[in-house]
């Protein structure tokens, strides 16, 4: 008889233990919501991962709000989650969001947009700084056969994205002698749809007029280098045509609208990060991550394993 309920037991134990294993990893995604386009590529590949491996994905987008990230983080804590993904809308505000999140005892991934210092578990990424490299080969290869001038328009470098692009952009640029740089930080008054930026000391026509490239290290100043350029064309102002670097996919759309072939896109498959980060959280969550050979990134002080997501460069002209 005991050893009947012995055996009883040992398949109740059994089956719990089954039952724990073949449950989905909840996570929950927390998206900054700055880019409608981006981020609905994100979803369709996280959602395209989910259903092929087992999660259960909650996500929240914020919109570029703030203070609604916040709130929606809270509401994501409340529930069961086995880890969490944040993309944060303004890493000079993050400290407080992440105060939460430790406190919770969640693992914490960053994805795309980072806040400089935080301790993450696991970072899902472009390789931003392989990207400013590669970038200043290309530009280099076709453009560097004579003085040129580059404008450089970037956000605040509290934005760990822009600031690790800038440095390996500008690094490998030095080996070329062909090109004077000229830096303009924009400052966000609105991160929302109006996307309202302004650049202290940027002047459209008084800059763009001896302009040969302008790189925009978002969407809202390319549009503003884009306007910019269409302004003067119709007062008639004679100025260079710049090439003008995008970082979205959108830019290739609004430059091909105006009829601008001048245009070259840092393509980062949105898409296929989304199917990315479901995949690594996934495999983090249940112990199994791989740390892949030599990604790592120094954030702060704290070596954080990375997993790099895929990009691409697209010409124009190559769209036509």
């Amino acid at each position: 008889m005991k050893f009947a309920w012995f055996i009883v037991f040992l398949c109740i134990i059994a089956g719990c233990d089954r039952e724990r294993e073949e449950r989905p990893v909840r996570i929950a995604v927390s998206l900054g919501g700055t880019d409608v386009l981006t981020e609905t590529k994100h979803i369709q590949g996280m959602t395209e991962a989910a259903e092929n491996t087992k999660v259960d994905i909650t996500w929240r987008t914020a919109h570029g709000d703030y203070a609604l990230q916040k709130r929606q983080i809270d509401t994501l804590l409340a529930k069961d989650h086995d880890i969490i993904v944040v993309e944060v809308v303004d890493p000079r505000k993050a400290d407080e969001i992440f105060g939460r999140i430790k406190r919770s005892g969640l693992p914490v991934i960053g994805f795309n947009r980072l806040a400089p210092g935080f301790q993450y578990d696991l970072i899902v990424s472009p390789d931003y700084r392989t990207i400013g490299r590669e970038l200043a080969e290309i530009i280099g290869e076709r453009y560097g056969n004579g003085k040129k001038n580059v404008l450089l328009l970037h956000g605040l470098l509290f934005n760990d994205r822009e600031s690790i692009f800038i440095e390996g952009f500008l690094d490998a640029l030095e080996q070329f002698d062909d090109f004077t740089v000229t830096k303009f930080e924009a400052v966000h008054l609105d991160n929302g749809p109006t996307g309202r930026i302004e650049v202290p000391g940027f002047k459209n026509a008084a800059v763009l007029h001896n302009i040969d490239i302008a790189i925009a290290t978002n969407s809202f100043l390319t549009r503003f280098v884009g306007m910019g350029i269409k302004l003067m064309d119709a007062e008639g102002t004679e100025h260079r045509t710049p090439f003008i670097v995008g970082f979205d996919e959108k830019d290739l759309f609004t430059f091909l609208n105006i009829e601008y072939n001048n245009l070259l896109v840092i393509d980062r498959l949105t898409y296929d990060a989304g199917i990315q980060l479901i995949n690594a959280a996934y495999d983090y969550a249940r112990g199994e991550f791989r740390h892949p050979d030599g990604s790592v990134i120094r954030i702060g002080d704290h070596m954080i394993p990375v997993m790099y997501t895929p990009h691409k460069f697209v010409f124009t002209d190559e769209e036509k």
